[in-house]
């Protein structure tokens, strides 16, 4: 029986299969736009965290700052190491502190995901006027 007479095939048989390749592309195509987007969305993710984590130890080692330079950084430490990011840098003019904290994205390229945030804090002031 020739290729005619059978059901459910018509066609040149050359057709065959010729919607595979543009299948398998945009297959790809819809793969690497997603991929990109969990990139994204995990340094978006990243920075907000590491930017609340400097907030936080900033305004912890202003809370302690007239308790000196070093309890008040090792405050900060510790607000930063609780919130899984590390404290790069602790500086105390006064009693206004400046933190730097740091974060390795998880899942971007390594060496592309360091994401870093600052913050000031200072003293509050009791005094009401």
């Amino acid at each position: 029986m020739s290729s005619a007479g059978r059901a459910g095939t018509g066609g040149d048989s050359a057709d065959r299969g010729s919607a595979t390749v543009p299948a398998a592309v945009l297959t790809l195509a819809v793969l690497a736009a997603c991929w990109i987007g969990v990139q994204f969305g995990a340094a978006l993710v990243a920075g907000h965290r590491v930017r609340g984590a400097a907030d936080l130890a900033a305004l912890a080692a202003a809370a302690h700052s007239h308790e000196g330079r070093h309890d008040a950084c090792s405050r900060a430490g510790e607000v930063a190491r609780r919130m899984n990011v590390t404290l790069t840098e602790c500086l105390m003019d006064g009693g206004r502190v400046r933190v730097r904290t740091e974060l390795e994205a998880p899942v971007a390229p390594p060496g592309t995901g360091r994401v870093t945030g600052r913050a000031m804090a200072g003293p509050v002031d009791d005094r009401r006027g």
